[in-house]
């Protein structure tokens, strides 16, 4: 019988053998998966076979596409239609107005805007608060009757700031003397409106 003991490999053999094995992959991973899957390229072999415009290929993909105005159910009106400017034959309206409470006293003071329309205010008394409802009742237009919408109410000695009117209409104050003294209310209006006046008065208490 024949002896085949000499054809097994020997131990060194084998592990030269998978040394070399694992050289070899990792060469292929320096030289050729890094550069092509990652950009990775520590050799330069990478760029000069090009494997480094793949991984930058890979790596960049298109922005996903903004929905339509009919996919996001807008309506598909374009931004230059929107109005954001009135133009006016003449410079803006400025009145400075004295209005005059007892104690219990109450008075509506309000302005003729048209809708759209800008105006900047200010009030105040000398001293103590007055209660106050800032708010505006159309006069063009389909509303309910009676209809009217509040901006703003509390109790304060003086109030400002900018609006702009929501529908045509009278916007304004109403104000209640609500303390024991008579007070007179200096009301600063600037802007677009076409009027102003006092709209009510009467004794609450």
């Amino acid at each position: 019988m024949a002896d085949n003991s000499s054809l097994a490999p020997r131990p060194a053999t084998l592990l030269k053998a998978v040394i070399a094995a694992f050289v070899a992959a990792a060469a292929i991973f320096v030289l050729f998966v890094l550069p092509a899957e990652y950009g990775i390229d520590p050799t330069g072999a990478g760029k000069a076979l090009g494997l480094t415009r793949l991984a930058a290929v890979e790596g960049t993909q298109p922005a996903p596409a903004a929905p339509t105005p009919e996919q996001s159910g807008q309506p598909a009106t374009p931004a230059a239609q929107t109005v954001y400017a009135h133009p006016h034959d003449g410079p803006p309206k400025k009145d400075v107005i004295h209005v005059q409470l007892k104690p219990g006293e109450e008075v509506e003071y309000k302005a003729q805007i048209a809708a759209g329309e800008p105006f900047f205010y200010s009030w105040s008394i000398p001293a103590g608060k007055l209660y106050y409802d800032f708010h505006g009742e159309p006069t063009e237009g389909n509303y309910p009757k009676d209809y009217f919408l509040s901006y703003g109410e509390g109790e304060a000695g003086s109030g400002q700031g900018s609006f702009v009117a929501p529908f045509t209409g009278h916007h304004g104050w109403y104000w209640l003397n609500i303390t024991e003294e008579p007070v007179t209310i200096e009301l600063t209006l600037e802007g677009y409106y076409d009027s102003h006046s006092e709209v009510y008065r009467g004794q609450n208490y």
